[in-house]
């Protein structure tokens, strides 16, 4: 789609730059979701727990997971195909 091979960083510019993209777009979408309640809970304890926070925290972290994982592919990819001409397959 970009006229360009896998020597030219064109391929690999394009591939890093759709992951913030998407995570940019998916933020709105993600920010708008509401948690009801399954059940109205039996004690009137104050609990702390709040699982807005849990979901924002695992995101976060999955966020971080993907953003290392990807640029490590792409610096390794370019690694393996120019200083050690071997192509991963």
């Amino acid at each position: 789609m970009l006229n360009a091979t896998l020597d030219q960083p064109a391929p690999y510019r394009a591939a890093l730059y759709l992951v913030p993209i998407s995570y940019a777009l998916a933020f709105p979408i993600w920010s708008r979701l509401t948690l009801a309640p399954i059940a109205v809970p039996t004690s009137f304890e104050s609990h702390d727990r709040q699982p807005t926070r849990l979901l924002a925290i695992l995101a976060f972290m999955v966020f971080l997971q993907t953003a290392a994982e990807g640029a490590l592919r792409a610096f390794f990819n370019v690694y393996l195909d120019q200083q050690l001409l071997t192509p991963c397959p």
